[in-house]
């Protein structure tokens, strides 16, 4: 599958707008286009090695996306906390893997746990 630019767009976007908001030392892009082009094509370099995961066991798991069913929607939500300040966020693909919107919130004062489960609940409700 090849690196979905609305996605990547949308991933870096919403990386750097909580970066903006949250992390008072972060400098924006000065040629954000040139950083999530050289993203994409580090991506589709990078696409045929095999991601895995060490267990610290003899075994590996190999960690990649798996398409849902063709009249399903994949949320994929993170949540974060830096500061005593939480945030939420998410992404919705379809069976193809094209990115079909996402969303990013503020959401306070909350423990990380809870950022995360807030990014889940943010996700079905808007899903």
């Amino acid at each position: 599958m090849e690196s979905d630019m609305g996605h990547d767009l949308l991933l870096h976007m919403g990386r750097w707008r909580n970066k903006f908001k949250f992390d008072y030392n972060f400098v924006r892009p000065l040629h954000p286009h040139k950083e999530i082009m050289n993203y994409v094509e580090c991506y589709n370099q990078a696409k045929p090695v095999v991601d895995v995961e060490s267990t610290g066991s003899s075994r590996c798991i190999v960690i990649r996306w798996r398409a849902p069913r063709r009249d399903c929607i994949c949320l994929n939500t993170d949540g974060a906390l830096l500061g005593g300040v939480a945030g939420c966020g998410g992404g919705f693909r379809d069976s193809n893997g094209a990115c079909k919107g996402g969303f990013a919130k503020n959401i306070g004062s909350v423990g990380a746990y809870v950022a995360e489960l807030w990014g889940v609940y943010e996700g079905l409700i808007l899903g």
